[in-house]
This record gives structure tokens, C-alpha cells and sequence, in this order.
């Protein structure tokens, strides 16, 4: 495990250090070596793992599935022609891994604000960096949709090239339906309400309410029609049905926290940039997920599809000079110190001869297979052992 300690957290380091020197230099030539530095640095880790995540193997599985007997694949076509795609040219399914990686962090890398690089990137890794080890398809979904959101925040609006990138994420996974949800909203909700203190507190008042009834609340969601639309009802009946069981709840509190904080200043956030509306209802919608995920096991990958809006939130939270510095200063703080222990705690709870979770410790690579000694069950299979 130390050495895992040390793989992980000199990931995280060497390339945000990179990312920090690669946005203090002037010259363009710089710039891009060493954010391609940075980026190699993410990326073959993750294109060499072996059996890292849960899922690790229902991809392998998969691939088979497709390479054999094709006829019984019934997911996402945009998946389903990538394998394809690779099985044609006679491609090891490694190289699904190292495609997937490829595409998961071009995309995210090319969603880095002007400023505050280093600390997007930080965020980025301490977040989703060990998730996209294991959600495959959603880690494609939250990467494009993380593009999308950078779009619609700092470039002019491109509607045709949005709808095509959601087109492009649906195709990887049915659920990339919901980051609609934003835009919609952002279009819907009339923009003048932000400007009052009591749209925050509204706000705060309905999460509450909504937790204090999530049980009831979710139950009459399960019966919703776009459950079945998104692939989800064959999960109702099934083990990822179950009530999630959880100890203090101090975890989810703590990782609550900087939404809620980002909501209460609504109003300052309105009135620095319009455009901050989509990040106040983003934020909205992945406390919503939150506590979704802490009611039922179905919920945590609709969780996980929303981590997308935390890179971006907080950084508009941090950029927004209409709020008091030793406000945002206090707040890089916090969000430095939990992010970064959620991390490690991450690394150490998520071990691969544990049944359940990720399963993203210990790294083993394509060139160490016999250090592996990982579960070699899916991840539904081990939920069914648990209970």
C-alpha cells in the first residue's frame, strides 16, 4: 500500500505542478510541453492499469460479449462501435483502457479556465481522477460534460456544438441525458430571482425539506417514466435498490458544505456574471445527488455523473471578487484540506481485496500482473455478497 501512497499522490503532485509552472510561462511552445507533461503524467497510469476498479472486468467482459457473440450487446451504441472499433483491428482490450483514458482526459484538460489552472486540476484529481479508474462510461459523460459547462461559462455560445457533444456523451451512456437539467433550468428559472437573498434561502429550505422526506421523494421518482428511458428501472427491483447504511454522516455533511456555501451567495455570484446561474443550479442538482446517494445505492452514479459541476463551481466561487476575500480565502482552505483528505482516505478505504467500493488500491500495471491479487467478481456481485 505505501507504494500505491507514493504512485497516486506523486500523480497528483508532479502534474499539478506541471499545470502551475505550464500556466506561468509566456511562451506558447513552454506552455503546451508541459501541459502534455502534466497530461502524460494522468494518463499512462491509467492506460497501463490492471483490474483497478470494481468494474474493471464487466468492461473486459463486455468487449468479449461483443467480440463473440455481438448480438446479445443491448447498451449504448457509442460504447458498443468503440469496442467494435478496436476488435476489428485486432486491438488487446487494454487498449479500450487506453483510448477511454484518452478521451476522458483530453476532454477535461481542454475544459481548464483561464486562470487558476493548477487549482482546477488539483480539484479535477482529487475528485475524479481514482472514479474514472472505474466508471469507465460515466467518466466519458462527466469529462464531455465538464467541456460542455466550460463552454457555456467562458466561450461564446455554441448551441449546435453543444447539442453535439451531449449527442456524443449520450451515446457512451443514456444518463448524459440529465446534464440537460442545467441548461434547461438556466433558461427556465427567470434570471432576476437570483439577485434576492431569499432565492438562497429558498433554496436551502427546499434541500432540507428534501432530505427530511428523501425516502418518500425517491420513491415516487422510481416510478418516473425517464427512469426506464435511462436504463435505471432493471436496478429497482435488484440489489442496487437497497438502502445505503452509513455511520455519523459527517462525510456527506463535510462534502455538502462548499455547495451550500456557493448557494448562499447566489446573489453575489448573479451579480459578478450572469453566466454563474448555471454553476448556483449545478450546484443545486449535485446536492440533490448527494442525497440521493445517501438513500439508495441506485443513486450513486447519478452522484458520481454531477462531480462534473465541482472543478467549475468552485473556482467561479473563488473568482468572484463581489464576495469578501478572507470569505474566499477561508474557503480555498477548507476546500484544499477536505479535498485533498478525501483523497488519501480514498486510496486507503477502496482497497481491491475488499468486495465493495471502487477498488482502486493497490495499482498494478499490465507489467506487474502478478502483484495482483484483486477480486476478480464484478461489483453487483459483491453487493449481493454484502447483503
Amino acid at each position: 500500500m505505501a507504494i500505491t501512497y507514493i504512485i497516486y499522490n506523486l500523480i497528483l503532485i508532479s502534474s499539478t505542478f506541471f499545470i502551475f509552472i505550464a500556466e506561468k510561462r509566456k511562451a506558447k511552445t513552454e506552455k503546451i510541453i508541459y501541459t502534455f507533461i502534466s497530461f502524460s503524467i494522468i494518463f499512462i497510469p491509467a492506460a497501463i492499469r490492471y483490474n483497478i476498479g470494481a468494474d474493471y472486468f464487466s468492461y473486459v467482459n463486455i468487449f468479449n460479449e461483443i467480440k463473440f457473440n455481438s448480438d446479445n450487446y443491448n447498451k449504448e451504441i457509442g460504447f458498443y462501435f468503440l469496442n467494435k472499433l478496436l476488435i476489428y483491428l485486432d486491438a488487446d482490450v487494454q487498449w479500450l483502457f487506453v483510448i477511454t483514458s484518452f478521451i476522458i482526459y483530453s476532454f477535461v484538460y481542454a475544459s481548464y479556465p483561464y486562470k487558476n489552472k493548477a487549482l482546477f486540476h488539483f480539484i479535477f484529481i482529487t475528485t475524479f481522477y481514482l472514479v474514472s479508474y472505474n466508471l469507465v462510461r460515466t467518466a466519458i459523460v462527466y469529462s464531455i460534460s465538464i467541456y460542455i459547462l466550460s463552454i457555456l461559462l467562458f466561450q461564446k455560445k455554441n448551441i449546435f456544438l453543444i447539442l453535439s457533444f451531449i449527442i456524443i456523451a449520450f451515446l457512451f451512456h443514456k444518463s448524459a441525458i440529465l446534464i440537460l437539467t442545467i441548461p434547461l433550468l438556466y433558461i427556465i428559472v427567470p434570471k432576476r430571482i437570483f439577485n434576492f437573498r431569499s432565492f438562497s434561502i429558498i433554496c436551502l429550505i427546499s434541500l432540507v425539506l428534501f432530505f427530511l422526506f428523501r425516502e418518500r421523494i425517491l420513491n415516487i421518482i422510481f416510478n418516473l417514466s425517464i427512469i426506464k428511458l435511462l436504463g435505471y428501472d432493471k436496478y429497482i427491483h435488484s440489489i442496487y435498490a437497497s438502502k445505503v447504511e452509513y455511520n455519523s454522516g459527517i462525510g456527506i455533511i463535510l462534502s455538502i458544505v462548499p455547495f451550500l456555501i456557493i448557494i448562499a451567495f447566489s446573489k453575489e455570484l448573479n451579480n459578478e456574471n450572469i453566466k454563474n446561474n448555471l454553476i448556483i443550479i449545478g450546484c443545486f442538482i449535485y446536492i440533490f445527488a448527494i442525497i440521493c446517494n445517501s438513500t439508495f445505492i441506485i443513486f450513486s452514479r447519478v452522484e458520481r455523473l454531477f462531480i462534473f459541476i465541482i472543478p467549475l463551481s468552485l473556482i467561479v466561487f473563488l473568482e468572484c471578487k463581489k464576495i469578501h476575500r478572507i470569505i474566499r480565502g477561508c474557503f480555498l482552505i477548507y476546500v484544499i484540506f477536505w479535498y485533498t483528505l478525501s483523497f488519501e482516505m480514498n486510496i486507503n478505504i477502496f482497497r481491491s481485496t475488499e468486495c465493495a467500493g471502487s477498488r482502486i488500491s493497490p495499482y498494478v500495471s499490465i507489467f506487474n500482473k502478478e502483484d495482483d491479487h484483486s477480486l476478480k467478481i464484478v461489483h453487483s456481485e459483491c453487493l449481493k455478497q454484502e447483503r
